[in-house]
């Protein structure tokens, strides 16, 4: 059944059912029932039949007293509220009366919700002792007319469930009163395994327990409907954000991005949506702290959907320790979504550090470089063979657009999508050349981090020599450009004051996306910079390179590394020989540390 079939079939139950039976809801754990309950049955309740659900939580509940006093605070909250909203627009405080008491002012509701809690606060209005026992007494003083009772979390009261049911059958069968259940029945059936020998075969068969059997007993006596709530998650999460005053939030109730929503909680196994809203809670508080910054979509949505991803383990068990690099990780949610460090920190310890959200989206474009995507555009181009001219075409008209922003297309693919775009030139008769400018452009200004290996090409086949030499050429273009975005590092200024600004590149090389580190760098040009730098910044660089190569080996670096660190030492050893008054005691003893590093690292490579 549908959400709005199962209000409608509430609906019908109200207004014409006889059989003085109470009604069942079902679902495991997480799927939205309470959200159904309170968001859409409810008003629906209230505003077609002119029925009020009184909403009784049985968590924790331990005995049929507290259950009536649940229902009695419950009930009487709706009738003192709709009574305050009939004198509400009385002037002046001292007309706020309930018959002849004066209702404190403290008291008076200013929001929409009278809470249980203050009721208490008015039952010297109602002549009530709240502290006796007597069922009957407390009972009959509740107005339960045109009133049906929701119970929710049955199966987690503490009562017993066949006394409870008890309860409801002599409440809905002796005065007639509409009665909800909502459970997670899967937790009030549980079984036994038996092994039996059949036909000489040995078999394993479940049986219900006796007590099960039991609650299935007198549930069929008590309960006429079992009603199973699937739930409709894609609207239950559209409501969810839409809860949150945030502009940056409630983008994502837009239908393609609830679309995308629906399908990464669907696959990643998050069918709980309280995890959800703790998800969209933690999102909510972050977006709000970091407003300033005004991201653009991309950066909100990695920032959301991480945090989505995350929480699932965070709801699953004990909280994870930090895995991954210094700003991101794939190892807590999933290779193309990254959870990144300072959302982590927040969630964990409530601290956000302003300073790591532009080098974290900085090291994510980085990142994002380095994967395969799911890309309609290359998929189109990649099997060309089997679709039309027209798509073919279009995705390629797409993909040029697309890569006037160098984050748009991952550069781990331009070596295959250099490959494609040779065999359309000759199987469509394409001009790529507008296409391989942007590529080569995006190489020389951002392809510093791009492992010439991922252009390498695989076992293609060539339909001509000519082909095989337009593609050779393409690629031998790539990796000059590679190498000159690499040789420019980035714009690093080789000032002292620059010198944090290369822990990204050992990051990087850390965790095997680069493989190359101290290479990247003129290591006379940084030899000059050390010799200008405090006992701190040369601190800071050989934590760079305790980043990079702490416990490598030669299979994790290029041989240009050892080569390059062995020239950065003998710069070093020759320009302490000839300037070696240039360094304080303390500036010496760091640069004979560093010595001491490269001489460890060079060791290690070798």
């Amino acid at each position: 059944m549908t959400n709005k079939q199962i209000c409608e079939y509430v609906r019908t139950y109200i207004e014409k059912d006889k059989t003085k039976s109470a009604i069942m809801l079902v679902a495991p754990w997480g799927k939205g029932k309470s959200y159904f309950v309170q968001n859409e049955l409810r008003p629906y309740v209230n505003e077609i039949s002119g029925y009020q659900c009184v909403i009784v939580s049985l968590y924790g509940v331990s005995s049929l007293a507290e259950v009536s006093k649940s229902v009695y605070f419950v009930a009487k909250s709706i009738d003192i509220k709709k009574k305050l909203e009939k004198v509400a627009n009385k002037k002046g405080k001292s007309k706020w009366i309930l018959g002849k008491k004066k209702i404190p002012s403290e008291l008076i509701p200013t929001t929409k919700v009278l809470g249980t809690t203050i009721i208490k606060s008015f039952t010297s209005l109602f002549g009530i002792n709240f502290s006796i026992e007597n069922l009957d007494e407390l009972y009959n003083s509740i107005d339960l007319s045109r009133k049906i009772l929701v119970f929710e979390d049955v199966e987690r009261a503490k009562i017993d469930v066949i006394e409870f049911l008890g309860y409801v059958n002599s409440i809905v069968e002796q005065d007639g009163v509409k009665v909800l259940l909502i459970c997670n029945e899967e937790e009030l059936i549980h079984y036994t395994c038996e092994e039996i020998d059949q036909d000489g075969e040995r078999r394993i068969i479940k049986k219900r327990t006796p007590e099960s059997l039991q609650y299935l007993k007198i549930k069929e006596k008590t309960v006429s409907d079992t009603i199973q709530f699937k739930g409709n998650t894609k609207k239950a999460i559209g409501e969810i954000i839409e809860n949150y005053d945030s502009s940056q939030l409630i983008r994502f109730k837009q239908a393609d991005k609830l679309n995308e929503l629906d399908h990464l909680l669907g696959n990643a196994g998050i069918d709980n949506l309280r995890t959800f809203m703790f998800a969209c809670q933690k999102t909510y508080e972050i977006f709000e702290k970091i407003e300033k910054f005004q991201l653009n979509d991309k950066y909100l949505e990695l920032i959301f959907y991480g945090i989505v991803l995350f929480s699932k383990s965070i709801k699953e068990g004990s909280f994870p320790e930090w895995e991954g690099t210094t700003y991101l990780s794939t190892k807590l949610t999933q290779d193309r979504i990254p959870l990144l460090r300072f959302c982590y920190n927040y969630i964990r310890w409530h601290e956000l550090d302003l300073d790591m959200i532009e080098p974290a989206l900085v090291a994510y474009d980085e990142y994002k470089m380095t994967i395969s995507p799911n890309d309609a555009d290359l998929e189109v181009l990649f099997n060309y063979w089997c679709l039309t001219e027209k798509s073919v075409l279009d995705a390629l008209q797409h993909i040029n657009q697309r890569l006037d922003d160098w984050t748009e297309i991952p550069q781990c693919t331009y070596g295959k999508l250099a490959y494609y775009l040779v065999k359309l030139h000759f199987v469509l008769n394409y001009d790529y050349s507008s296409i391989k400018n942007k590529m080569l452009e995006n190489l020389r200004a951002h392809g510093g981090n791009v492992v010439l290996i991922q252009l390498m090409l695989p076992f293609y086949e060539f339909e001509s020599d000519e082909e095989k030499l337009l593609v050779e050429d393409f690629r031998n273009e790539m990796m000059s450009c590679i190498k000159e975005a690499q040789e420019s590092n980035d714009g690093f200024s080789y000032t002292a004051s620059e010198i944090k600004s290369i822990v990204k590149k050992a990051e990087n090389a850390r965790n095997g996306e680069v493989h190359r580190f101290v290479s990247l760098y003129n290591s006379e040009k940084i030899v000059d910079m050390l010799f200008q730098c405090t006992a701190q910044q040369i601190d800071d660089f050989r934590g760079a390179l305790f980043l990079a190569y702490r416990n490598s080996t030669s299979e994790d670096f290029e041989e240009a590394d050892r080569i390059a660190m062995q020239e950065m030492l003998d710069r070093i050893y020759s320009r302490k020989k000839n300037h070696p008054k240039q360094f304080d005691k303390i500036q010496l003893l760091q640069m004979n540390y560093l010595c001491d590093n490269l001489k460890r690292f060079i060791n290690q490579l070798k």
